[in-house]
């Protein structure tokens, strides 16, 4: 039996081969030095590679975590807010930082896992982009070929290092195995998988959370369409790995203060029904904080088109063109070869893919519908209803799901179209459907060039993280003191200024120090103020905090600061500083 034929029959050929290339198409575009553990100054400047300070706060997050004392809920993390908060709440990878606060005593003092969490990033897509594949088509060279398509797609490359958790794409893809795989699987297995998978994705990014469980009920409505299983069976699988979800997501804090369920912008957060098309993005401003990898145009060849607003960049969702140029090749191989490819559908299986699809579609759109700069619809929901929708409020993210289907659906749609039976009556192990996948990959590569590039340059470019505060005067105000306050009324305060609280954060962890609020996922800048303001009430009834450094930004004016909070005021490198 040749090589080739021997590979056909290995599910687990496929899946290291994907890896690989995913791990290589990582290390070309972001280089090895993010895989330095003790290489941190990337992380502390990446406004000026991502247009972004969240990859700083992430890893600060971590740092605050890290010389949190265990306690239980297991997550929670001290110093960053007037009180514990989860390290869920700073986008830390909860996993990861989990797992590295145990090693921490053996760790080095410089400690960082975000690049090898991105390297599992590219190498997982990979690998299970090619079980995937390997298991509808039962080609290797298919499953070889997609693997390179879904690692390299733009998606993922925009959002890998600006949300780094979001970027684990893997999960969403290795849902859509567990479904395909899903008749091959023994009950207990199958709750298992299913089980580690959300609580993975939850202990990763929460968004993946419903993304997830929305692929088990579709594999569960094909189940049931089909009329296999016991019911009894069926409610187990969906309700085991919620209940286990739930439990881990409340060990590490999820539900612990007095964080809010629900934030604002679930109107502006969504998916423009021109995405799939588009391949622009803007750098979005919240105030002095930007967000975005700048202005950014991903395609070569394709012009860039309008949003509804900005903060439509959370639905980037750009196919590319070998992607666009394959699906418009499987609508005319679906008229011509149609006959088969429906011998290889099942009706219960298109009906849940639709249900599938046209749902997270739905959720992505959010109440308000946009096809450019044109509102088609606008839903007008009881206020419960809204609020547990904007409890994801940046719904775009859902559209992520009916990518990767679209991706797969177009490469099983070739392979399975062009195969042709051989003498032996085995399918040939090249057709020349996949030599096709070779010629969209090439495409797509060309037409992708101007993210790589940009990219590539980002991070082959980096220097050593200076902070802001170069004053001397830092330095003793830090021995002597014990926490930061910000002064309100801050708007938004540090959401919308999150250099500022960055730059402060690092600050704090050189010296000691704790700071009343900082810039995380959920703002709590208003719950923040309240304390603030009683705070300095009591300041106002002379009791005494020696040991605070009082920050006054948003440009205040001392002199129009009440002589009863009798502190002593200077100003240091732009920021007006309040000391007793």
């Amino acid at each position: 039996m040749s090589i080739c034929k021997q590979l056909e029959k290995k599910n687990s050929a496929s899946f290291l081969l994907g890896a690989v290339i995913g791990g290589v198409v990582f290390l070309c575009i972001f280089g090895a030095q993010t895989l330095d553990f003790t290489y941190v100054d990337w992380l502390l400047h990446s406004n000026d590679i991502e247009g972004s300070i969240d990859l700083t706060q992430h890893y600060l997050g971590w740092e605050f975590y890290r010389r949190t004392p265990w306690q239980f809920p297991l997550g929670l993390t001290e110093g960053i807010y007037w009180d514990k908060v989860s390290v869920i709440y700073t986008d830390s990878i909860p996993l990861f930082a989990f797992v590295c606060k145990l090693l921490s005593p053996v760790l080095p003092r410089d400690f960082q896992y975000f690049g090898l969490f991105g390297l599992l990033c590219y190498a997982l897509l990979g690998g299970f982009g090619g079980l995937l594949i390997k298991k509808l088509t039962g080609s290797f060279f298919a499953s070889a070929v997609a693997s390179v398509l879904f690692v390299i797609n733009p998606v993922l490359l925009n959002r890998m290092y600006l949300h780094t958790a979001l970027s684990a794409h893997f999960l969403i893809v290795a849902a859509f195995c567990l479904w395909a795989y899903q008749k091959d699987l023994l009950p207990g297995k199958k709750i298992a998988l299913w089980s580690l998978l959300l609580v993975c994705g939850t202990l990763i990014n929460a968004y993946f959370t419903p993304m997830i469980f929305g692929i088990l009920l579709a594999s569960l409505l094909q189940e049931a369409l089909e009329k296999k299983g016991k019911i009894t069976l069926k409610i187990s699988v969906a309700i085991i790995p919620v209940l286990l979800t739930v439990a881990a997501a409340f060990c590490f804090g999820a539900f612990y203060g007095d964080v809010p369920a629900s934030a604002g912008g679930l109107e502006v957060l969504s998916f423009n029904l021109n995405g799939f098309f588009n391949p622009f993005t803007y750098l979005t401003a919240f105030g002095r904080h930007t967000q975005g990898y700048r202005d950014m145009m991903y395609s070569a060849i394709l012009p860039g088109m309008a949003l509804s607003t900005a903060y439509q960049n959370e639905g980037f969702s750009y196919m590319g063109l070998g992607v666009l140029v394959l699906g418009m090749i499987d609508l005319i191989l679906l008229i011509k070869e149609r006959k088969k490819v429906a011998a290889k559908l099942s009706r219960p299986f298109v009906i849940s893919a639709l249900v599938l699809c046209v749902g997270f579609t739905i959720l992505a759109l959010s109440p308000k519908c946009t096809l450019g700069e044109h509102v088609l619809y606008e839903l007008h929901l009881p206020t419960l209803l809204h609020n547990m929708w904007s409890a994801f409020r940046s719904t775009a993210r859902f559209i992520w799901v009916v990518y990767y289907f679209i991706i797969a659906a177009f490469v099983c749609l070739v392979t399975v179209a062009a195969e042709k039976p051989s003498e032996d009556d085995e399918k040939t192990p090249i057709s020349w459907g996949a030599c096709f996948l070779v010629a969209v990959v090439v495409l797509q590569l060309v037409d992708l060039m101007p993210g790589y590039r940009e990219k590539y340059e980002a991070f082959h470019s980096l220097t050593p993280y200076e902070s802001p505060l170069q004053s001397e005067e830092w330095a003793s105000l830090g021995e002597s003191a014990t926490q930061i306050i910000f002064y309100p009324d801050t708007y938004y305060g540090l959401y919308l200024d999150g250099k500022t609280s960055t730059d402060f954060e690092i600050y704090a962890l050189k010296h000691g120090l704790s700071l009343n609020n900082t810039y995380m996922s959920r703002n709590l800048c208003t719950q923040a103020d309240e304390r603030t303001l009683s705070h300095f009430a009591r300041r106002s009834n002379r009791e005494s905090f020696p040991d605070v450094i009082y920050i006054f930004f948003d440009d205040t004016d001392y002199s129009s600061l009440p002589a009863s909070y009798h502190l002593t005021y200077q100003t240091l490198d732009g920021y007006l500083v309040g000391t007793e």
